[in-house]
């Protein structure tokens, strides 16, 4: 399943209640469950109403939609954004080392070739050569 931040950001921004603050999930008589935007004036804006299915599946659906209101998902959004570019750069680094480490392998191997032959003095010169060479 792949999910467009993007798109879910859009949604939650255009969603006119999304600066009303919190969504709160209640119970009346006449409604069965209602979710109620708190938008800081004399009463409040309505979410959703009517949500029946029985008690205790209506209270739980309520509750659910008032748990995901436009402010908490642009909060889950940012903070996914911030782990997924923290994850790229954690892969750059590995990838660096990885990177490191093969030089350093390919070192270790014509070290072991000069050593394996008959040294002549070009040759130590190539061994030391080698045991000096950068690391990137």
């Amino acid at each position: 399943m792949t999910i467009n931040l993007d798109t879910l950001r859009k949604i939650a921004e255009n969603e006119p209640s999304h600066k009303w603050g919190k969504w709160t999930a209640e119970e009346d008589d006449w409604e069965g469950f209602v979710v109620f935007a708190n938008d800081g004036l004399p009463g409040q804006s309505v979410v959703a109403n009517g949500i029946r299915q029985g008690h205790d599946e209506g209270k739980a659906t309520a509750t659910h939609i008032a748990t995901f209101d436009p402010p908490t998902v642009l909060a889950l959004i940012t903070e996914l954004e911030t782990f997924r570019r923290r994850l790229d750069a954690m892969r750059r680094q590995r990838d660096g080392y990885q990177n490191q480490l093969r030089k350093a392998e390919q070192q270790v191997a014509r070290v072991q070739e000069l050593r394996e032959g008959q040294l002549c003095g070009h040759c130590a010169d190539e061994v030391q050569d080698a045991l000096e060479g950068e690391l990137e």
